[in-house]
């Protein structure tokens, strides 16, 4: 358990006024700690299927709505394709989730943009009929997971 200090003063203007100091003990997050230093997990990795071959269209994040609120820069989708693995099964090394949904650009196309496409680009470009159809949280770091790709065991129908 953590401990913040937090000070907060207050000086008047006037000579007479004395400088008024209020301390205050405020709970920090908690941590887990192992021995004297905190613990800090890492992101798991995800496993993903497709209703089609898509595993070469780069992903965004969109609301409920549709709106496009998160997308990567083109330099940042570069090495980024997922890992195929068994059974149409893939390794996300982009970082698909619930919201995620697929463009019509390669991972090659959209790495070789000199700009960052505007949002009404990105939401034209979305593959309507392109569905990620399951995703799974690994019990593992996704490095663990790239380290030996061919150890992770997939959900079995």
């Amino acid at each position: 358990m953590g401990i913040a200090l937090v000070c907060a003063c207050s000086c008047g203007t006037k000579k007479e006024a004395p400088e008024q100091t209020e301390l205050q003990l405020v709970q920090a997050p908690a941590r887990p700690v192992i021995g004297s230093e905190p613990v800090y997990e890492l992101p798991r990795a995800v496993i993903y299927k497709m209703n089609g071959d898509y595993a070469d269209r780069v992903a965004i994040q969109v609301d409920a709505q549709g709106n496009v609120v998160s997308y990567p820069a083109p330099r940042d989708v570069r090495g980024m394709e997922p890992v195929a693995l068994k059974d149409g099964w893939y390794l996300s090394r982009q970082g698909i989730g619930p919201k995620s949904v697929l463009t019509r650009w390669t991972f090659a196309e959209y790495g070789a943009l000199n700009t960052v496409p505007t949002l009404a680009e990105l939401k034209s470009a979305i593959l309507p009929e392109a569905k990620i159809t399951e995703i799974k949280t690994l019990p593992m770091s996704q490095s663990e997971a790239l380290e030996n790709p061919h150890s992770i065991v997939l959900p079995t129908e």
